[in-house]
């Protein structure tokens, strides 16, 4: 019976670790899947802006400013002619 009861513990011991080795590598997968989720997401940013800021051109603005305090986000569009030769 005795016999039985290691057994019973190492068992539980060991699935207590496997378990706990699964945690961890799922917890890494996570993480990078979320940073290249991130990536993702600032790289279309950055291609956004690029067409936010050529297509501002085209219109003839030369300037776009946007601020941010906390919560509140303001936009100013200053227009100033832009002349192509």
């Amino acid at each position: 019976m005795r016999e039985d009861s290691r057994s019973c513990l190492w068992n539980l011991v060991r699935v207590t670790l496997l378990l706990s080795l699964q945690k961890e590598e799922d917890g890494f997968q996570l993480e990078h899947e979320r940073g290249e989720r991130i990536r993702a997401l600032l790289d279309q940013q950055a291609r956004e802006i690029e067409e936010f800021d050529a297509k501002s051109l085209e219109m003839g603005f030369s300037t776009v400013v946007i601020t941010n305090y906390g919560d509140q986000v303001n936009c100013w569009v200053i227009c100033f002619p832009v002349f192509y030769s």
